[in-house]
């Protein structure tokens, strides 16, 4: 187990602070880790990625996909460029995942990609850009909101099942919580589903792996965020949740604070 701390200031003209920590962990059962992330400090931006495919080919893939993007984001100077930049690096990642598949001979190798990125001119907003079912959730004035939406056929289904009110598609929507629809790496082009949200001083945000939310329910999600000071608070209280109801899975995350203006 890793801790991993940011503290870190935002552009001088907005007079804001972000303060992030970040974790990921094995689990209990399986022994290896597929999940991969960064935080790139310089550039107020995070990313979470869970692999599949087995232990080898799934850790390269949500290895391969946080190293493109990452590399990306350093290279791109202007907020809207880096947006634009991720999005073509998610589609270049896709292209490398496939040829090493095809090189190791793997039948089936992917990633889920979540990327959260402010603009260091004007932090009112974050911007969001994902693939699959690693999500985001805004905490703010009490309330837990995901912002991002899965590409798993329960997602598909359950959207169908609200609007013609059908009890078999919502049940069998339950059985198909983590069959994607969507992931970097699996057909020939992927596109990442991109979203704008709201930020405000006092918000936090976490982009998680499902390792997290399988495990902890909003109400325990909550429950982290309102005792917490600090985001390594809300990560051992999550951590200790997740391990007492077994830590099945893979299970990394990325917590970040927005301060008060200074």
């Amino acid at each position: 187990m890793k801790l991993f701390g940011h503290v870190f200031g935002s552009h001088a003209a907005q007079k804001q602070r972000l303060v992030s920590a970040s974790w990921t962990d094995c689990g209990l059962v399986r022994k290896d880790n597929q999940d991969n992330f960064f935080v790139c400090d310089e550039c107020l931006s995070y990313c979470v990625a869970d692999g599949m495919g087995g232990c080898e080919g799934g850790a390269k893939a949500s290895e391969i996909v946080c190293k493109v993007v990452r590399d990306a984001i350093g290279k791109s100077s202007e907020f809207i460029e880096r947006v634009r930049t991720v999005d073509d690096a998610v589609k270049k990642a896709n292209a490398d995942i496939r040829a090493y598949s095809r090189k190791a001979g793997f039948k089936l190798m992917g990633t889920t990609v979540t990327v959260m990125m402010f603009d260091p001119d004007d932090m009112s907003e974050a911007i969001i850009g994902y693939v699959g079912d690693t999500r985001a959730y805004r905490w703010s004035g009490g309330s837990l909101l995901r912002v991002t939406r899965d590409h798993t056929m329960a997602e598909e289904l359950s959207r169908i099942s609200k609007t013609c009110l059908d009890a078999e598609l919502a049940g069998r929507a339950s059985r198909l919580s983590h069959v994607l629809t969507r992931a970097v790496g699996v057909d020939t082009d992927v596109n990442m589903e991109w979203r704008r949200i709201d930020a405000h001083p006092g918000d936090w945000f976490i982009v998680c792996s499902d390792g997290v939310y399988d495990l902890v329910d909003d109400g325990g999600m909550s429950a982290a965020f309102a005792m917490a000071h600090k985001p390594e608070d809300v990560i051992a209280s999550l951590c200790k949740q997740i391990v007492a109801n077994g830590a099945d899975d893979n299970y990394t995350m990325i917590v970040i604070k927005m301060g008060d203006c200074e």
